[in-house]
């Protein structure tokens, strides 16, 4: 009697064992998955970001070309 209820309760922990070892995997998966799309919306976002040493550059150099033209202006 004891061993048949040790054994089933062994069954029942191995049940839950291998139903735990499924749903991690799948969360593995799916955690991936999202990685992997996140990955491509950063790279993405990457690509579209503006180039804003250039932009500074231009800037002052544009500020730079007020000033002379005020100063040589008057």
């Amino acid at each position: 009697m004891g061993f048949a209820r040790t054994d089933g309760q062994l069954n029942l922990l191995l049940q839950r064992a291998d139903q735990t070892d499924a749903k991690v995997a799948e969360l593995d998966k799916r955690t991936a998955d999202e990685i992997a799309l996140l990955r491509k919306e950063v790279d993405t976002l990457k690509g579209a970001r503006w180039p804003l040493p250039t932009l500074g550059a231009v800037v002052s150099l544009a500020a730079l070309g007020v000033a002379a033209y005020g100063t040589l202006g008057r």
